[in-house]
Formats: C-alpha cells, sequence, structure tokens
C-alpha cells in the first residue's frame, strides 16, 4: 500500500510538474487592426500573456525575453521598449500602412524533476550528475502577434522571423471571417512540420487552460483551421524532441512551443 500511495504521489506531482514548466507564452495587442491615418499613422498596445488562462493570466519579466521585436515590410526587426509592470505593456506606433509582426522570444532554460531520500526534488537545471530522474527538459518559447493597419502585405505575412519553430497564416486573418477556413503552415528550424498537432481558442471560450478547437499538420506542415468565432484569437503548438548531442546527457527531452495572436473582424 506504502508503494502504491508513492507512485499516485509521484504521477500527481509529475503532473502539476508539467503544468508550471509548461506555462504558454503569448502575445496580446489592443488593437490588431488598428485605423491609419495619414497624419499620425497607426497606435496599439501589446501585453502579455504567460501562463494557462488566455487572455492574461501571470506575470513574465522583460530580463526573461531575448527578443520582443517590430517586423515590418523591409523584414528589418526592430527593439520594442517594455514597460516595468507584470504584463510588459509597451506602446507601438506604425508610421506606414501594412502588415507588421510583434514577435517575441523567452530565454531558454531547463526543468529537472528527481527523487531524493523519498522526496521529489525540483531542480532549474540540467540533470547532469542527479539519481533519480522523473522529469528533465530544455525548454524555450516563441511568440507572434499580428498587426494590419490600411493596406495588407502578403509577403510580410508569409515570411517567417527565424524563429526556431514558427505558426505562418497563409491567408491574411484580416480578410478571413467567422465560419470560414485559415490555412498555417508551422515551421521547425525552417522546416515544415509535419503531423503536429495545432491548438486553437478565441477570446471568451474559456478562462480554463482549455483550447476550442485542434487540428494537425498535414506532409507539408499546413493545417485547416475553421474560426468558430470572430474576435481576438490564439494559436498554440508544442514540439517535444529527442536531446541533439550538445544536450545529450542534460535532459531526456528538448521542448519547443510556438503561439501566433491575431483577430477576426
Amino acid at each position: 500500500m506504502k508503494k502504491i500511495k508513492i507512485f499516485i504521489f509521484i504521477i500527481i506531482t509529475l503532473f502539476c510538474a508539467e503544468s508550471v514548466f509548461s506555462h504558454t507564452l503569448w502575445i496580446n495587442l489592443t488593437d490588431h487592426n488598428p485605423k491609419y491615418y495619414e497624419r499620425f499613422g497607426a497606435f496599439t498596445k501589446s501585453y502579455f500573456g504567460w501562463g494557462h488562462k488566455y487572455p492574461v493570466d501571470g506575470f513574465i519579466k522583460a530580463e526573461n525575453l531575448v527578443e520582443f521585436t517590430l517586423t515590418g515590410k523591409d523584414g528589418k526587426k526592430t527593439d520594442i521598449e517594455t514597460s516595468q509592470g507584470g504584463f510588459l505593456a509597451s506602446e507601438i506606433n506604425l508610421k506606414n500602412q501594412g502588415t507588421y509582426w510583434v514577435g517575441a522570444v523567452k530565454k531558454p532554460g531547463f526543468y529537472t524533476m528527481y527523487e531524493k531520500n523519498g522526496k521529489i526534488m525540483h531542480k532549474s537545471e540540467p540533470m547532469t550528475g542527479l539519481d533519480g530522474i522523473i522529469l528533465s527538459t530544455y525548454f524555450q518559447e516563441f511568440s507572434k502577434a499580428l498587426i494590419n493597419t490600411g493596406i495588407y502585405d502578403h509577403e510580410t505575412l508569409v515570411s517567417p522571423l527565424n524563429h526556431k519553430i514558427e505558426i505562418i497564416p497563409l491567408i491574411n486573418p484580416g480578410e478571413i471571417k467567422e465560419g470560414e477556413i485559415l490555412k498555417v503552415q508551422v515551421l521547425f528550424q525552417g522546416k515544415p512540420e509535419r503531423y503536429i498537432q495545432v491548438l486553437g481558442t478565441y477570446n471568451g471560450f474559456s478562462n480554463q487552460d482549455d483550447f476550442a478547437f485542434a487540428t494537425v499538420t498535414d506532409n507539408e506542415g499546413i493545417a485547416e483551421i475553421r474560426i468558430l468565432k470572430k474576435g481576438n484569437q490564439l494559436l498554440k503548438v508544442h514540439k517535444k524532441a529527442a536531446p541533439k548531442k550538445e544536450l545529450e546527457g542534460k535532459c531526456l527531452y528538448e521542448s519547443y512551443k510556438a503561439t501566433l495572436s491575431f483577430e477576426i473582424q
């Protein structure tokens, strides 16, 4: 009976640990389709979601981001200055019409859970030199948010931000209506990621860690998503892989997530 209780405890702890380290990062915008003025340009604000409850949940620190940029038609990434608040709210000023990407890359890290002297231990470090390993991963997260103002630009829309894993819409969401199909492509290390699950939700569907729909990419890394409701949308993919050579012995697997946020009007 004691062994059964210990096993149940480990399973529960493992589930909780997966939940904690598997927080998801995404970017919210106050307006994905801001009005463009010839004299003033266009304006919107960004703020981060971090955790499990869309559209906002926990706080993230600016020092945990290795990249936070705005990319437009020329493909040049411009750093975005963040506030010091918990959601890192930032003003975004757009001088020209077009399609833009707000992109963020979270600092990578390790998470290891192991058993020692009958206790479950947790470390934000590699598993090197530890015994009783239950879970050990190297992880990183990537996030994108789409802005359209005035004229849409397809070239910018489908141009990758060169994130390790990334979701690219093949049709501009600004041209999609409720009930229609949006095609997206998932890239991993610049190549189409076949047969990966794509999860999606929309603002108002749930205030828990739930998704409104799920689909899988085909052999070209393309997935079709039927838009269930208009409003702000969030897509998510999660890729797990065996550790590459330089990470062997440091973790059991690598974990990479990407999110894409946009609006259906």
